[in-house]
């Protein structure tokens, strides 16, 4: 029980410190004047929008569309929505949560955080892979070439927190235990 409420803590103050900096960047650019644009970021990243089809559209780093199920509809915990992002995948005091944050109007492209809350970090994390491939229906090629962050906490493993480890599968991931 302590664990699941330090792990909840610390993913109430990942989210909180995730909307300040958002909300402090925002606020930046519009007391600087600059104009909100596309979103679009150095990586290719662009817009992403849902159809009538009950898919949702994200652009990746080649520039290609991919058309995943529109997790938004389904079942969202109290939390969820387009400003703080839509649950994915997992739980909050599960072993993994992921998270989907829409593009927003300051530039910043759709991303998906997947959050390693137990040990081993390895296994917990080809578990969210696995979850992932399932709930979006996407190759691990496909999957590669999105804004994909995996990351876990300093109470969880201080060698490997505050940096992203990647999916295992993609390009200079961090090679887990």
């Amino acid at each position: 029980m302590k664990w699941a409420a330090i792990i909840l803590l610390v993913l109430g103050s990942a989210i909180f410190l995730w909307l300040g900096y958002y909300l402090f960047l925002g606020q930046i650019k519009q007391d600087t004047g600059a104009v909100p644009t596309t979103p679009t970021n150095p990586f290719g990243f662009s817009v992403s929008t849902t159809s009538s089809s009950g898919t949702l559209v994200v652009s990746g780093t080649d520039g290609a569309s991919y058309a995943v199920p529109d997790f938004t509809k389904q079942d969202q915990p109290v939390w969820a929505n387009e400003s703080t992002g839509y649950q994915v995948a997992g739980s909050d005091d599960g072993d993994f949560l992921i998270v989907y944050t829409a593009p927003d109007s300051f530039g910043n492209p759709a991303q998906f955080l997947v959050s390693l809350q137990v040990e081993p970090l390895g296994e917990t994390r080809l578990a969210a892979e696995a979850e992932l491939k399932n709930r979006l229906k996407l190759s691990t090629e496909d999957l590669c070439a999105l804004d994909i962050q995996v990351w876990t906490g300093i109470e969880i493993n201080e060698a490997y927190a505050g940096r992203d480890l990647g999916l295992s599968f993609c390009p200079d991931a961090t090679v887990l235990p």
